[in-house]
């Protein structure tokens, strides 16, 4: 690795938290950047064995009791772990979801190391909130790993001296701070928990402490006194690892349906040069290895030649992002389709409003695994009011009901997708009847508000301490 960088000319530093770009002259750069490095690489490496023995003495005894009375302030915690976040599913959790509770008069201290999802929330018109942003430094950073802990040590600091009823923190790889923070103060752990830190590293994030980091999510499960999971698939994997039933809640993800009642698709439509005679399909979202936005592209090539009137409108960003633009590319649609990258939150509405078609298009999962996501694009989409095209798959499949709310097709099937966005490209009535019916199930049973009141409830049902 040295090699490389001494024939080099210029080395570029890239900040994996803020993506800023620093451009250094190697001579100048490699006599002070080698010793920090060593540095940095001892430092972490040593972190490792502390953090096994934390998961182990963190997951002994039984989970924390609640304080007698109402809740009535919380600690929300979210950890880093590598690059911060500033859009998707898991920011628009965050950021509905305490602002619900800020609605039942519940008052929210916000905790974390990510200045991403802060300046998202401060960007919005009407901010959900105002995180605490603690810096951390780069010491740790070299593995995964002990990056966690430099985060878990930040927030613990951050967090100890707050008096709270409740401490509530997503599931976040490597990542003990919640488990501490109840074991030290003795308050209960709500764990948020969107599927198995252990399934996505042996996929997506691997990682070679798989056994750590395994060790490190048995912990916080142990020390959690509620686990909110977002679908019935992983409670029902969480039985089979051993929690008690009784500790699972299931809190699907929901949606603000006043949010998207706000119109603006039509300023959306001029401004990227869509007419009203126009067609169009959308797909809102993260580019991830799931969410089937390459598929969703080899769909539309396909019915474009057929039906010149038809759109593709692309907004967001991710890993599949370049095989989706490769995928219209190949298929002769670069002309109607348009692609917007990131947008804020708070915009997301209005191009949701400047579509016709809706389509979440998810594909299995690998080596057969159940489907066990909770799609925050799928409540949006219906709150949204328009025609829907969804795969068949998971809780995709039990909250939208075929030929009522949308249109479902089997997962990962291109041509049975495209089929179905032909059919609601030629039947605006149709469109109109399913998204109205989409939009008021949304409505009745899909709330961020229903959400944050279970969460109020399961602290209601935990057995307070006594006194003697």
């Amino acid at each position: 690795m040295i090699v490389p960088l001494v024939r080099a000319r210029h080395v570029i530093l890239v900040d994996d938290r803020t993506g800023e770009t620093n451009v250094r002259r190697t001579p100048s750069f490699l006599p002070a950047a080698i010793p920090r490095a060593l540095f940095q690489l001892a430092a972490s490496s040593s972190a490792v064995p502390a953090q096994r023995l934390a998961a182990g003495l963190l997951g002994q005894g039984k989970p924390p009791r609640r304080r007698s009375g109402p809740l009535e302030r919380m600690l929300y915690l979210r950890p880093t772990v590598g690059s911060g976040a500033s859009f998707g599913g898991s920011v628009t959790h965050a950021h509905e979801l305490i602002r619900a509770f800020g609605e039942l008069g519940i008052d929210v201290l916000p905790l974390t190391t990510d200045d991403a999802i802060a300046e998202t929330a401060e960007d919005d018109p009407d901010p959900p909130c105002h995180w605490k942003v603690l810096k951390i430094g780069a010491s740790l950073n070299a593995l995964p790993a002990s990056a966690a802990v430099a985060d878990d040590l930040a927030l613990v600091r951050g967090g100890v001296r707050i008096h709270v009823d409740v401490i509530y923190q997503r599931h976040t790889r490597f990542s003990l701070c919640g488990a501490a923070l109840a074991r030290v103060t003795r308050r209960p752990l709500f764990l948020e928990y969107n599927g198995s830190e252990v399934f996505t590293g042996k996929y997506w994030h691997t990682t070679p402490l798989k056994r750590q980091l395994a060790r490190c999510e048995r912990a916080v499960l142990c020390t959690a006194s509620r686990i909110f999971v977002v679908s019935d698939v992983d409670r029902r994997d969480l039985i089979a690892r051993g929690i008690p039933a009784e500790r699972i809640v299931l809190n699907t993800n929901g949606v603000s349906p006043d949010r998207f009642a706000t119109g603006g698709g039509l300023a959306v439509r001029r401004d990227l040069g869509l007419s009203s005679e126009e067609v169009v399909v959308g797909f809102v979202g993260t580019f991830g290895p799931w969410h089937g936005a390459p598929l969703l592209a080899r769909a539309f090539a396909r019915l474009y030649p057929d039906l010149p009137r038809l759109r593709m409108l692309f907004v967001g960003d991710g890993p599949e992002l370049e095989q989706t633009r490769e995928e219209i590319r190949i298929g002769g649609a670069e002309g109607p389709a348009r692609f917007v990258g990131r947008v804020r939150p708070s915009d997301i509405p209005r191009f949701l409003d400047a579509c016709d078609i809706l389509v979440s298009p998810q594909v299995p999962l690998p080596d057969g695994i159940e489907f066990f996501g909770s799609p925050t694009k799928l409540f949006e989409y219906m709150a949204a009011g328009k025609g829907i095209v969804a795969s068949r798959l998971g809780q995709i499949g039990e909250v939208l009901e075929h030929g009522q709310t949308a249109f479902l097709v089997e997962p990962g099937d291109e041509a049975a997708l495209s089929e179905a966005i032909l059919r609601l490209a030629n039947a605006p009535e149709l469109r109109a009847q399913l998204g109205a019916a989409a939009r008021e199930r949304a409505r009745e049973r899909h709330t961020w508000a229903a959400s944050a009141m279970r969460v109020v409830e399961a602290y209601e049902g935990l057995a307070p301490i006594t006194t003697a």
